[in-house]
């Protein structure tokens, strides 16, 4: 069984909010890791898996050319065009017409949309967006915020096309989704975005809740975009010339332009002397960090540094981005990255599969596919071969984890004093500029809590 990374997709890893998916040599099977308690591995089961290991039913799916992860559900694409999707199905993120998830791959039949074949696919929080080979988009899931584009509220639980009517007639090229908001490419390289505008994530110059898709006009100095990535709060555009554009949430660095400040429209990130001189051909976006890889194989990260899921050996906050250094790779180039809750992946040219930040994340596995428990603050090679991450066989160093001391049992009932608690440090940061060690510790830890308190309130459901 061949297990190194495909290098003719930049599609061939992806981040979910607790797992990683990560796409074989030519396609012959998908692997994942993680939590597994919505069946977002395709195990079978609904067991947390600390290490990668196929997904069931995709043997013989041997032409697997990209995969997606959404907050708790994931989907593969076939070069034949097909769609398979399986895990959380609680908003119809599925399309398969119920709520009820799947624990395996299950295909969505073409006629869903239109009879054409799949292209490519994006997923959210809980929606996912599906753009086929002649230009159409199709939504899905949750629609709470406007963000499947449909001009309603209402969550859906088969594909619906998102009309040309709504996008100017455009040809699709790429599209993007955020926890709760939307955006895709024309082939005329125009950004189109939608639902949920708080922080200026829509780049509309305002916090507006968009319903329907909106052009962004007369953006990005003048360029054409290529693609775009869209996080929880936040969004970058990457144009044809290599620059990259950002807006929205800013509170943690995750916008690169310096400082803590939301952005409202498109900024550029740094100028001609940013990413060391060099095109950025691939941005993603994490819940609070993003990464970047340029033409000339360097990984550049920023952000929020927690966990270290920006790979600089360290938990710092990076207000500009920062390049991880090719000895983190073994000197390998970088071909592509992504970023999920709080860890972050890449692919070497070689077909090495790197992965750092949190091990773990409220009591779960995070997806990072090491056979340990320690958060990962520099990227190690995840070795397939072997039965755990070996940092030291890659000749990098791993800072031990930190470790959330209280049991799952005290994290209930927290109220919002919590939650007050952690913006009032987010205050105290913006004011200075960088967390002291007792602030970062409390931030963490308030975090956490607040995560886990919702967990459980959704499991008690």
């Amino acid at each position: 069984m061949n297990t190194r990374m495909s290098l003719h997709n930049k599609k061939n890893i992806a981040c979910g909010w607790e797992h990683t998916l990560a796409l074989g040599e030519r396609g012959l099977y998908v692997f994942a890791c993680g939590n597994g308690r919505y069946g977002q591995l395709g195990a079978g089961t609904r067991a947390h898996q600390r290490t990668l290991a196929p997904v069931a039913g995709l043997e013989e799916q041997h032409d697997v050319v990209m995969v997606a992860a959404g907050n708790c559900h994931s989907v593969a694409v076939t070069s034949a065009g097909a769609l398979l999707l399986w895990g959380y199905n609680y908003f119809g993120q599925l399309g398969q017409g119920d709520k009820e998830d799947r624990l395996v791959p299950v295909t969505l039949c073409l006629l869903q949309f239109g009879g054409d074949l799949v292209a490519m696919v994006a997923c959210g929080g809980d929606h996912t967006l599906v753009v086929t080979r002649v230009g159409r988009l199709f939504a899905f899931g949750e629609g709470s915020n406007g963000q499947l584009g449909l001009g309603d509220r209402n969550d859906r639980i088969v594909p619906v096309e998102v009309g040309p009517g709504r996008l100017g007639g455009a040809i699709i090229t790429y599209a993007a989704a955020g926890r709760s908001h939307s955006g895709v490419v024309t082939s005329g390289g125009g950004v189109w975005t939608w639902g949920c505008g708080y922080e200026g994530r829509l780049g509309h110059n305002d916090e507006h809740e968009q319903l329907e898709p909106r052009e962004l006009q007369e953006q990005f100095g003048g360029a054409c975009a290529l693609s775009l990535a869209a996080g929880a709060t936040h969004t970058m555009v990457v144009t044809t010339c290599g620059a990259v554009w950002a807006f929205g949430r800013g509170a943690d660095g995750q916008l690169g332009l310096g400082d803590v400040d939301d952005r409202y429209a498109p900024v550029r990130v740094g100028g001609e002397e940013a990413f060391g001189q060099s095109k950025v051909h691939t941005v993603a976006c994490g819940n609070t960090h993003t990464v970047a890889v340029t033409d000339a194989g360097a990984l550049w990260s920023w952000g929020c540094g927690d966990e270290g899921r920006l790979g600089h050996n360290d938990e710092d906050d990076r207000l500009v981005p920062t390049r991880v250094g090719r000895e983190r790779f073994g000197g390998a180039k970088i071909t592509t990255a992504d970023c999920g809750g709080a860890l972050s992946a890449a692919v070497s040219e070689d077909g090495a599969l790197f992965t750092w930040g949190a091990e773990e994340w409220i009591g779960a596995p995070a997806g990072l596919g090491h056979n340990d428990r320690g958060t990962s603050s520099c990227p190690p090679l995840w070795r397939p071969t072997t039965c755990s991450a070996s940092a030291s066989a890659a000749g990098l160093h791993s800072s031990p984890s930190w470790r959330w001391p209280l049991p799952w049992a005290r994290t209930r009932d927290l109220g919002v004093a919590r939650w007050q608690a952690v913006r009032a440090l987010r205050v105290a940061k913006s004011c200075s500029g960088k967390w002291t060690a007792n602030q970062r510790r409390t931030k963490r830890a308030s975090g956490r809590l607040l995560l886990r308190s919702r967990a459980s309130r959704a499991l008690s459901r």
